[in-house]
């Protein structure tokens, strides 16, 4: 659906999203309990609009409900939001899972857009690890 890819563009770079416009556009784009995506950019969403608590939940409800245990876009975003939360540790873990994932060459089902966009949500969650 178109919300729920405009809500995705929206949510590769910081400072990008309205704080209440995103998030309701990614809801609006969730197409049932097999989505991954949609939640899943519902929660950066959250997380791209200062709501940190409301992010992880979002991503970490979504992680529960899938068996694969999530992606490097969920990993990302929850690193970035545990940091946000004061909870370094956790932040570190999630960010290392990232880190070990890119390092055996990521998912091989991705698009190239789609690697792009994890390196440099990986960029920007070292970065913030390091604040």
């Amino acid at each position: 659906p178109v919300a729920a890819a405009l809500a995705r563009t929206a949510v590769f770079g910081p400072d990008a999203v309205d704080g209440n416009r995103v998030p309701r556009l990614a809801g609006e784009g969730i197409e049932g309990p097999k989505d991954r995506i949609g939640p899943a950019t519902r929660g950066a969403a959250l997380y791209r609009a200062g709501r940190f608590e409301e992010a992880f939940e979002a991503l970490e409800r979504n992680l529960a409900a899938h068996a694969a245990g999530g992606t490097t876009f969920d990993w990302a975003f929850l690193s970035m939001a545990c940091h946000r939360l004061g909870r370094p540790d956790e932040a570190r873990d999630w960010f290392d899972r990232l880190e070990r994932a890119l390092e055996d060459g990521g998912p091989d089902e991705a698009s190239w857009a789609e690697r792009l966009t994890v390196r440099l949500l990986r960029e920007e969650a070292g970065k913030l690890l390091t604040e």
